[in-house]
């Protein structure tokens, strides 16, 4: 059940079974259906998870619409940094797109697992780093690209997100969508 994670885990460094474990114990199994919400805007993210199996999308309201800003794919963390690190209540809405399983963790289980197992920030250090450079990335994207082309580069950047999925044509409808009514 845990492989992806642990094996998304090790890929940062040497963890014996045992640590994994204790990394393992501090997380839940969240199923959501096609539809639930991880996160609404309003509430504070109290969680980080991993997505084991499903498609999230983060989004807006803007005159009465979803936008969607972003997708998260399986085998990815899912997580709203600006609310979750500053406690504030949130003004992006998760979403899952089809039947997903998760593994979350609060950020008090967190906090007991980096002073049990320190060496688990790299973790941490690793996917904020990735999030900040992922999110400079969208920004100039957003910037220089259109939506086709947007596309046509997660196509190229996700090979692994095939259309036997159904995640690039759920995505693509989405931002087609998105961008005709604007």
């Amino acid at each position: 059940m845990y492989d992806h994670l642990k094996s998304n885990i090790r890929h940062l460094g040497h963890f014996s079974d045992e640590e994994m474990d204790v990394f393992i114990s501090k997380s839940e199994v969240l199923q959501l259906k096609k539809g639930d919400h991880f996160l609404k805007e309003g509430q504070v993210s109290n969680h980080i998870a991993y997505i084991n199996r499903g498609l999230a999308m983060h989004y807006q309201i803007y005159d009465g619409e979803e936008i969607p800003c972003d997708f998260t794919t399986q085998d990815n963390w899912l997580a709203y940094l600006k609310s979750f690190a500053s406690r504030q209540p949130s003004d992006m809405n998760i979403k899952v797109l089809e039947d997903t399983e998760l593994f979350a963790f609060s950020g008090q289980k967190l906090q007991e697992l980096f002073e049990e197992q320190p060496k688990f920030q790299v973790v941490k250090n690793y996917n904020i780093e990735k999030s900040f450079v992922e999110l400079a990335k969208r920004g100039n994207d957003l910037v220089v690209l259109d939506a086709k082309k947007r596309y046509q580069q997660l196509v190229q950047t996700r090979p692994d997100q095939t259309s036997s999925t159904g995640y690039l044509s759920i995505i693509w409808r989405l931002i087609w969508v998105s961008s005709h009514n604007h």
